[in-house]
């Protein structure tokens, strides 16, 4: 006598299996949303470092005193981190100017090498002295640079501990770039 369909011990097996696999499954499901706002507020600090750059090149080297210096002109908002749904950049955000041991001189020009102007600069960065005699031949005057200016930015507070951050990070540094941990 030839028996149809399933025994117990099948669906027993068969349960087993789907058990094994949701278990394997299931958490990557649940880390998916803290990793995906964390990607999204890595995002907002690249973008607002974006901005504080262009704000420098169009400002000579100087940074805005606070986050709000770049709306409209360089970001539309300020934005808010997705994982605390507030803005937690602009409270964290600092600018700092330190003095360099020695200054350095700089061609103010845009332009494709030149041996006169390059030649110029060793001169002068040499001497960390500006000499009005002394003038890039394709840009004229040179820029004595006495001080240089940074800028640190993160997201503030615990809003990505679902994803193994400490607090206050990911941060962005005008140095170091994103530091994540």
């Amino acid at each position: 006598m030839k028996r149809t369909g399933v025994t117990f011990i099948e669906v027993l097996a068969i349960l087993a299996f789907l058990a094994l696999l949701a278990a394997i499954i299931v958490p990557n499901f649940i880390r998916a949303k803290p990793r995906g706002t964390t990607t999204a507020c890595k995002s907002n600090l690249k973008n607002i470092a974006t901005a504080l750059e262009m704000f420098s090149v169009d400002e000579k080297g100087a940074y805005p005193a606070t986050l709000a210096g770049l709306t409209p002109n360089y970001l539309k908002i300020i934005p808010n981190c997705p994982s605390a749904n507030f803005d937690s950049y602009s409270q964290s955000y600092e600018s700092h100017v330190r003095p360099l041991e020695k200054p350095r001189v700089f061609c103010q020009g845009y332009h494709p090498p030149n041996q006169e102007c390059e030649a110029n600069l060793v001169k002068l960065n040499e001497r960390s002295a500006l000499d009005p005699e002394i003038r890039c031949p394709l840009a004229g005057p040179y820029k004595l640079i006495e001080s240089e200016a940074s800028f640190t930015v993160f997201c503030q507070g615990e809003n990505h501990k679902a994803a193994n951050l400490a607090t206050d990070f990911p941060k962005y540094t005008s140095s170091q770039g994103l530091i994540e941990r």
